[in-house]
């Protein structure tokens, strides 16, 4: 049987809250903030809730509090959950899993990331909606989000590709950007970008939509990403390469939804244009673009 306490241990241990807390089901701060008339000492909430808040119906923690009236969140806890011996413990039927999931997932970063495909920061980037609401980000996805369609973890994880060049320290880095990974003139153009540039360049490929050229592409490149939010997904993207971005060539126009990445992360930018303005909806798209030092764009042979 998995040793849910010891699961518990290794990651509060990580948070630096284990003396505070040394068990999941108990937890003093949410007990706490309920019985505010009582002394805040961990051991004598603890003691409380033993002698009279149990059969009182009082909640040790915010599992025990939300649970019983959502049943169903039990299925999403067990899908976002990444941990092997956890997920042991959880394919086992073993109730406390659950309760030990939720407990671990509502630790926040870096803990949820870490055994599992959520993670509180990410939700609340992707999402402006929760983070401006100010409701509790874990809470929301079990109990609408995972119902809404909306994504976690498991899906930026997954637009993730590793490539077969080695990422070198030594090397400068680039970010070449293409619209999609189709068999069609603009992609093509970027993997010849990519095959010249990989020779002298650690480079990550960046793309709105999949398509038949990714494994073409993987064949030159530290990595590839799909992202139609790069901004937003970026603080979790934790490769070398990501952090190590010197500049970045946006191929086509069909691509700038990567520059307000590249903006906000001050990295130098050139953009190379093969559309025929008068074709382009909307406008704004095909606008003439300057890169980070106030240099015109490159144009390919449209214009």
């Amino acid at each position: 049987m998995t040793d849910l306490l010891a699961i518990w241990r290794k990651y509060a241990s990580m948070a630096n809250i284990l003396d505070r807390r040394p068990d999941f089901r108990f937890d003093p701060d949410f007990y706490g903030a309920q019985r505010q008339d009582l002394d805040q000492d961990t051991q004598a909430l603890l003691v409380h809730y033993e002698q009279s808040g149990r059969e009182e119906g009082s909640a040790p923690t915010l599992y025990r509090s939300i649970s019983p009236g959502n049943p169903d969140m039990v299925a999403v806890i067990a899908r976002l959950v990444t941990d092997p011996e956890l997920s042991i413990a959880i394919e086992s039927g073993d109730p406390e899993a659950y309760h030990l999931a939720f407990e671990l997932l509502h630790l926040g970063a870096p803990i949820d990331a870490s055994m599992s495909n959520f993670s509180a920061r990410a939700y609340q980037d992707a999402y402006s909606d929760i983070a401006k609401a100010g409701v509790d980000p874990l809470v929301h996805y079990l109990l609408f989000g995972s119902k809404e369609g909306r994504r976690t973890l498991e899906q930026l994880r997954a637009s993730r590709h590793q490539g077969r060049a080695t990422y070198s320290p030594d090397k400068p880095t680039c970010l070449i950007a293409t619209h999609e990974f189709s068999r069609t003139g603009a992609p093509i153009v970027a993997l010849d970008l990519v095959r010249e540039a990989s020779q002298t360049h650690n480079v990550i490929v960046a793309s709105l939509r999949d398509g038949p050229l990714l494994a073409d592409f993987l064949e030159y490149a530290c990595e590839a990403v799909l992202s139609t939010q790069l901004l937003g997904d970026f603080a979790h993207h934790g490769s070398e390469a990501f952090q190590k971005i010197d500049f970045a060539i946006i191929n086509s126009v069909e691509a700038w939804a990567f520059i307000p990445f590249l903006v906000a992360r001050e990295i130098p930018f050139a953009s190379y244009v093969h559309e025929y303005a008068h074709y382009l909806f909307p406008t704004y798209k095909s606008s003439i673009r300057r890169s980070r030092w106030g240099g015109p764009v490159k144009s390919g042979g449209r214009s």
